[in-house]
């Protein structure tokens, strides 16, 4: 069963057992519940400011990755992911895992990845939002 439990402040001890449980016994590269909900308020407003509609906002969903590491660091580190999903009220915690953390060159801070439902008029809503025509160029032939 999938859990989905939104990000409220009534629902913070709940999400904080979730983290707790993925991270018991890990010391480094752990996400916070503070973390979370300030990562849930970016992700809201990265869909705003790319104009997607509220009702072409569910669906939608977000990963919190840890810090990369540097090239040069020997050692394998794991951090912790946190999914998001977007339903109709806003952003749900949906879970959370430990894997490797990337390494790059020099390493970098975390990052939020926000996904969004592929549907058919998204696309053109979004450009209309910003003023952008979209068209489907002509082949040769045609």
């Amino acid at each position: 069963m999938a859990i989905s439990i939104p990000i409220t402040d009534a629902n913070r001890d709940r999400i904080q057992a979730g983290l707790d449980c993925t991270q018991k016994r890990c010391t480094a590269r752990l996400q916070t519940v503070s973390g979370v909900f300030s990562y849930a308020s970016e992700a809201e407003q990265m869909l705003a400011n790319l104009g997607v509609p509220k009702d072409a906002r569910r669906g939608a969903s977000a990963v919190i990755q840890p810090p990369a590491v540097a090239n040069s660091y020997n050692y394998s580190a794991q951090g912790t992911y946190v999914h998001l999903k977007r339903n109709t009220r806003g952003w749900c915690y949906t879970g959370a895992h430990r894997n490797y953390s990337e390494k790059c060159s020099g390493g970098r801070g975390e990052r939020l990845t926000v996904s969004l439902p592929e549907t058919p008029d998204l696309l053109k809503r979004i450009a209309r939002h910003h003023g952008v025509s979209i068209f489907t160029p002509r082949t040769e032939g045609e």
